[in-house]
């Protein structure tokens, strides 16, 4: 186990960088999450409700229980002593109940399965005052890496001025790695050696969010998200959301 990056994972202590694959969101979301307990394939948290994390009328809202349920999912994998947390394949989200600001929720996430590329997390949040279930998620992460695309050539010389470019899609677990693969490639198949070589670019996958409303009725909204490679048009996420129109209800 990794009870670093578990903790990292968790409790930021300054700012998104100090957590483990974050964004500035993720940062406001877990600021005050408390790391209770950590086991092989088990982690416990909790925090309490404050107002940045409800809606004007005071109930948690359902984007900070999906937050949580990315990053428990995290924490799972790395209290197995698993390096890269991989990337996310699904996650559902089932609200049975809400919360309010002033109420403190214990959060409990289980490693369900554990394959060669998959691992499966199942996350609950109850209130810690009663145990009361008020959602369950489910996570499914693929212990692979992020898609690089990284473009490069043989240096120039006099006698080739304008060396032919060179450009991969890549997956690896940091930039650093998509590089070396892309010389090692490069190498075996052109003869191109990193010594010899130029980088000239290396960037992730840029992706297009579309949101349409399928529904709207008097107190329930349905809304389908795409998620699209932006530069080639390829879907690569469906989501659903259902919305009662006070409280969230199902993502």
């Amino acid at each position: 186990m990794d009870p670093g990056a578990v903790r990292r994972t968790l409790e930021p202590t300054a700012s998104p960088e100090d957590i483990s694959g974050s964004t500035p969101y993720d940062s406001f979301v877990i600021s005050g999450v408390r790391l209770d307990a950590a086991d092989h394939g088990r982690v416990l948290c909790s925090f309490l409700v404050t107002p940045r994390h409800a809606s004007p009328q005071g109930y948690l809202l359902s984007g900070v229980t999906a937050t949580l349920a990315d990053q428990m999912g995290s924490a799972v994998i790395y209290s197995i002593g698993v390096g890269p947390s991989g990337v996310s394949l699904e996650i559902s989200v089932s609200y049975l109940d809400t919360a309010t600001v002033g109420e403190e929720i214990e959060v409990e996430g289980k490693l369900l399965r554990a394959g060669k590329s998959v691992c499966v997390i199942s996350i609950d949040f109850r209130k810690k005052r009663t145990g009361k279930l008020i959602a369950q998620a489910r996570h499914t992460k693929y212990l692979a890496f992020h898609q690089y695309q990284v473009v490069g050539r043989a240096l120039p010389t006099p006698g080739d001025e304008q060396p032919k470019i060179y450009r991969m899609k890549l997956w690896a677990t940091n930039e650093v790695r998509a590089k070396s693969k892309f010389w090692y490639f490069l190498r075996k198949l052109k003869k191109v050696k990193k010594a010899n070589g130029q980088m000239l670019a290396i960037n992730e996958e840029e992706i297009e969010v579309e949101g349409k409303m399928l529904r709207a009725g008097k107190s329930v909204c349905v809304i389908s998200i795409d998620f699209r490679k932006k530069r080639t048009g390829k879907l690569i996420a469906q989501a659903r959301h259902t919305k009662y129109l006070a409280v969230s209800s199902k993502l």
